[in-house]
């Protein structure tokens, strides 16, 4: 019997099992609420999740929310042909972490940092949407940083291209930000 020596070792066989599992046409949105650490724009929210279904055109898509989600923010949700969505209230306990597990791509809006990192640790690509952060908030400019670095890394491409570029699915947050905000920077 092989035993696994290498770190080398541990990344493929990770690599391999995180990749079987996932659907690249499967995308997964996690919509909190109002937190103490950025503040809740129901209508920003909501311009760019029809920004990321305008965009990914072959993608399924499946929505939840979280008790802290407003009470009328699934009633301002659109209907949308490939948007599929499931209340937290209709949720079984192990339904979050079978969808992390399954989705390719997940959107999360930054007002809860346990909900970023629970993304991420899923080995899926991870897009946080913008809301303003709450300049008092260390855990918000915490997740505010970590968002920017995201979005770095899959807007930029080096020269062999050689990143993990899925374009149109970050460019919605991109288009969002400069038409609300005057520069990506946010900048006017």
């Amino acid at each position: 019997m092989n035993d696994l020596n290498t770190a080398n070792d541990v990344q493929a066989l990770v690599a391999a099992l995180g990749q079987s599992a996932r659907d690249a046409s499967r995308g997964l949105i996690l919509v909190g609420g109002v937190s103490p650490h950025f503040e809740w724009d129901s209508d920003a929210i909501l311009l760019q999740i029809k920004s990321i279904l305008a965009r990914t055109p072959d993608m399924q898509w499946t929505l939840t929310t979280s008790r802290r989600t407003p009470e009328d923010f699934l009633a301002r949700l659109p209907a949308a042909p490939r948007l599929t969505v499931v209340p937290h209230t209709a949720t079984p306990p192990d339904w979050l972490p079978a969808q992390l597990a399954q989705s390719g791509t997940v959107w999360v809006t930054p007002d809860s940092a346990s909900m970023v990192f629970e993304a991420l640790t899923a080995g899926a690509d991870v897009g946080v949407f913008d809301l303003p952060v709450n300049p008092k908030s260390r855990v918000g400019r915490a997740v505010a940083r970590l968002a920017e670095e995201l979005r770095k890394f899959f807007m930029a491409v080096d020269e062999d291209d050689r990143r993990v570029h899925q374009p149109g699915i970050f460019d919605g947050l991109v288009e969002y930000r400069v038409g609300v905000f005057g520069t990506i920077d946010g900048e006017q």
